[in-house]
């Protein structure tokens, strides 16, 4: 399979006035003034540029919970959460080499071990923390993309 096939089309927006073009390979060392911040935003502010459901059909839509999540294995870049309450970590990296990606499946790994042994009760404050505001974060977020949910 293609990795056009596997992936789609992949589209670069622009932040300065929302447009979008499609997105193209760098040359080695090239970032064209993008870092992982710029990266983590993004994907904060625009969800739907991760392809969860072409790797597992069960997750999504993505909800934008919290960035910099923090855990006893360090801060997790982005967590995102589904209707279902299913959560999605991910850490930004630009892309570097084989030895970087296999160090970041291990930090992934590391975050999603330490999140593993939460409760709800134990989710709910550190992402009220990490987005500086009150309440029940996670459920007021999915229930304001879906409204029907109840307590």
């Amino acid at each position: 399979m293609s990795e056009k096939t596997m992936f789609g089309e992949f589209f670069l927006i622009e932040q300065d006035d929302g447009s979008s073009k499609r997105a193209g390979r760098l040359t080695f060392g090239e970032t064209s003034g993008r870092d992982e911040t710029w990266l983590r935003n993004t994907l904060f502010d625009h969800p739907e540029l991760l392809p969860v459901r072409d790797i597992d059909s069960s997750f999504g839509p993505l909800i934008p919970l919290c960035k910099e999540l923090q855990t006893k294995a360090g801060p997790l870049d982005l967590a995102f959460i589904d209707p279902n309450g299913n959560l999605t970590l991910v850490e930004c990296k630009l892309w570097r080499n084989p030895e970087a990606r296999r160090k970041v499946v291990a930090q992934v790994l590391h975050y999603a071990q330490a999140i593993s042994r939460w409760s709800y009760s134990d989710l709910q404050p550190a992402a009220t923390q990490a987005r500086k505001g009150e309440g029940n974060v996670p459920f007021e977020l999915v229930r304001k993309e879906h409204p029907s949910l109840s307590i």
